[in-house]
């Protein structure tokens, strides 16, 4: 009888790793002319005292963050630009307490940050958040007996407490409103913006509205209205003009209706400067339209990266968005069937631009690699050793080095192709 195999232990992350910490140990500290502050009252010895703080090791730290991990960060470091700085100027909850809560959160468990939901995981982050704003107490990821909320005054961590539950308590809308307030690079050696005012109209109409508005309207013409065949010529003739002058009369009333409308909107949004209504509360389960409209959102959104990624980056990651869009492809066939055509228009697309991608890999791959150092170019197939001929490789542009007058020769440089 075999004896069974022990199953082995699962593998524990740590985090930091101990050459990380070996590493932070060679780096600088440094000391900031900041003296401590008392909450009440006044402290004489606070404009003589300084704080030790560690940017090159918090630096080297982020630099290890997961994927997942940067998200999360920068998702908060967005929430408290948007709700919390402007009302407390600097003296409340900062950036870099966000910092040391995010380096505690990824040491507690460097694991647990899962891609497919990352939306839960960061509303866990600001429920844990919160409840170290409501104890006033969050330590120093390098001095463990430092509380960095010691000196703050109350009132600005109840008011960042409260911010961030109003954020739980509409996380959608609130990313959404926060999200919409960043600003892209422009040019085209990036992205293109993320329309944040298209994902919205989609969440908040109902039914067949977010697939296509057009179809509302079209569904308010009566019935006598529709086009109908005559076989006499005349009647024919006659009918056409009376359902074109219908029209005429149809479409001045719906732009009045339109124009109403948009007269009432303007003035309910007259007495705030963002449109984004933070009351809507997301339904557990979209119908069909709603669905179908967010999956072609995303599907487009990724395969426009995906385009973008195939020219300014590398082959791995415009896979990435491809495989993303490929996913939501299926979402689409399993959540309604009545859109496989559709489906296989979207699977058509990415097929064709993944094997662009590979052919595009293949390519650069075989193509012998060209090193340029000045006017000096080297051939991944060329061996070059000791000439006599290397200040002849140099272009008339390129400055000689000289030792008393005399040209002082080149290092000799080998390079040789790898296999």
């Amino acid at each position: 009888m075999k004896a069974q195999k022990r199953p082995e232990p699962r593998k524990r992350y740590v985090f930091p790793t101990q050459r990380m910490i070996s590493e932070i140990e060679n780096l600088n500290c440094v000391l900031v002319p900041k003296g401590y502050v008392r909450k009440k009252g006044e402290h004489t010895d606070s404009d003589l005292e300084w704080e030790i703080q560690f940017p090159q090791a918090e630096r080297y730290i982020e630099t290890f963050m997961s994927h997942a991990q940067a998200k999360c960060y920068l998702f908060l470091l967005t929430l408290h630009k948007t709700y919390i700085e402007p009302d407390t100027f600097q003296l409340g909850l900062l950036a870099e307490h966000i910092r040391s809560f995010m380096l505690w959160e990824c040491e507690a468990n460097y694991s647990d940050w899962p891609e497919h939901r990352l939306g839960t995981k960061l509303v866990t982050l600001i429920t844990s958040l919160n409840i170290h704003i409501a104890k006033s107490d969050l330590r120093d990821f390098f001095i463990k007996e430092k509380n960095v909320f010691e000196n703050i005054p109350k009132k600005y961590l109840r008011h960042a407490q409260k911010m961030l539950h109003e954020v739980l308590e509409a996380p959608v809308m609130s990313f959404i409103k926060s999200l919409r307030n960043l600003r892209y690079t422009r040019g085209k050696h990036f992205y293109h913006p993320f329309e944040f005012d298209q994902l919205y109209d989609i969440l908040i109409k109902t039914g067949i509205q977010s697939t296509n508005p057009q179809l509302i309207s079209d569904m308010h013409i009566p019935p006598n209205f529709k086009k109908i065949r005559h076989l006499d010529t005349d009647i024919q003739v006659k009918h056409f003009k009376e359902a074109q002058k219908r029209e005429r009369i149809l479409k001045k009333r719906q732009e009045e209706i339109e124009k109403k409308n948009l007269k009432k909107e303007e003035e309910e949004r007259r007495g705030s400067i963002d449109s984004v209504d933070l009351k809507w509360t997301c339904d557990r389960q979209f119908d069909v339209y709603k669905t179908r409209a967010l999956l072609i959102f995303f599907i487009n959104n990724f395969i426009e990266i995906a385009k973008k990624c195939s020219q300014i980056s590398s082959h791995r990651q415009t896979l990435l968005y491809l495989k993303q869009a490929r996913y939501l492809t299926r979402i689409m066939k399993d959540e309604c069937p009545a859109l496989e055509v559709e489906e296989q228009e979207y699977v058509k697309q990415i097929q064709a631009l993944e094997d662009e991608c590979n052919k595009k890999a293949v390519r650069e791959k075989s193509s012998p690699r060209v090193v340029q150092n000045g006017g000096v170019h080297f051939s991944t197939n060329t061996q070059i050793s000791n000439s006599s001929n290397n200040n002849e490789a140099c272009s008339s542009t390129e400055k000689v080095p000289k030792v008393n007058g005399v040209v002082k020769p080149r290092k000799s440089v080998m390079f040789v192709e790898s296999h």
